[in-house]
Order: C-alpha cells, then structure tokens, then sequence
C-alpha cells in the first residue's frame, strides 16, 4: 500500500554543519540591515494640547516662557548623533529660540557647555536637566529630541532623530507661527 503513494516519504534533513551556516548567514544578513539602517525613523508629530500646558508648566520652572517660536533638543554630549542634530538647527531663522536640554548627569559642566557653544546657533542657550523634570514632562523617548513650541497656536511639534533628515518640515512648522 505504501508502494502507491506518488511520493516516498523520504525526509529531507540538514546536516548540523548546514543549520549552523544557514543560522550565521541569517544573523549577518540582519546585522548588515541593522547597521545601514536609520534608528531614527519618525516624522514631525504634533502633540495634544495637554500636552502643551503640561510641558510650559514645566517650562516656568527653569524660568522659560517661549513667546516665539522655540526649539528644544534633549542630548547628550556622548553621542555624535547628538552634535550632528545640534549642528542642524544653526539653519533656523534667528527670529527661533534655541534651547539645548542637557540631560546627563555629568559632572563635567564645562565640557558639555564647550560641546554646546561649539555645535549650537550663536544665540542658543543651555539648560541642565538633572533632575529629569523637564524630560519627563516632554515624554523624552530616546535622544536626540526635538520639540517645537509654537506658542500663538499653543502647539507643541516633536521630532526624534536628527534634524538634517526632515528639515523642510522643521521650517514649514516654524513659518505657520
């Protein structure tokens, strides 16, 4: 009876050696998508108006009022993404505040003021976040981060990554202010 059946039931089987090349091949072919590929995927997003109040509350407290159009970036000074991103916002018009969020614990305050003088728009200002105030209150997810104040329409604009990706529309939402 076996004997009619069209196909024998023979199995194929890899050989250990096989698997273990087929295995390796795999993880090298997701490692060589994961270097080339941009961590930093996401687009301008604009955040609900509680979002808005919750964050200019927490604005006042290191004496921040943004009556013009504002950009925050939360960094690092250990990441280079980090300066690139801060290297970016030197092309926004001079009319936008600048703010550097630093958000390290670092107890080297004058390298990391060095790094930012150095990266950031002339007129940009510093803030150390040490105690995690600001950041919580923007919802900072990873870093770099970007925000956008636009206080006459009471929007907050968010953007992580760096911001030579999606300048355009960095200068699109500043422009509608």
């Amino acid at each position: 009876m076996a004997s009619d059946l069209p196909f024998s039931k023979k199995t194929f089987r890899i050989p250990l050696w096989g698997q273990l090349a087929l295995g390796l091949g795999v993880i090298f072919l997701i490692y060589l998508a994961a270097i080339n590929s941009n961590p930093f995927v996401s687009a301008w997003d604009e955040e609900n108006s509680r979002f808005y109040e919750d964050a200019t509350q927490a604005l006042k407290m290191f004496s921040l009022h943004p009556s013009a159009p504002t950009v925050f970036i939360f960094w690092d000074k250990n990441e280079k993404e980090h300066l690139t991103a801060i290297r970016a916002l030197s092309s926004i018009p001079s009319r936008v505040r600048v703010y550097g969020i630093h958000v390290s614990n670092s107890k080297d305050q004058l390298e990391v003021r060095q790094l930012w003088l150095k990266n950031a728009p002339k007129s940009a200002a510093l803030v150390f976040d040490r105690s995690e105030l600001l950041q919580t209150s923007f919802h900072v997810r990873a870093l770099p981060m970007v925000f956008v104040i636009l206080p006459k329409q009471k929007k907050i604009y968010s953007y992580l990554g760096d911001v030579n990706k999606n300048r355009k529309p960095l200068l699109k939402i500043i422009d509608s202010e």
